[in-house]
């Protein structure tokens, strides 16, 4: 396996623990919402970090000036 197929793999990995605590957190009675947002906006920023290492696209992190 390639070192970019390992890494797509992780990304999707990751992606899905999201999922899986999504699942988990949405048994719950009063389930938190906002949780549940930030896990499913988490799993989906992963997924596309996946498709993008899949498609040789590398993105430059910019810091902000504070």
């Amino acid at each position: 396996m390639s070192m970019k197929e390992e890494v797509v793999l992780r990304w999707l990995k990751k992606a899905e623990n999201n999922l899986k605590t999504v699942k988990h957190l949405l048994t719950l009675e009063d389930a938190p919402t906002d949780v549940i947002s930030f896990q499913c906006q988490q799993a989906v920023e992963k997924y596309f970090k996946a498709y993008l290492t899949l498609v040789d696209v590398r993105v430059k992190i910019v810091e902000e000036e504070g």
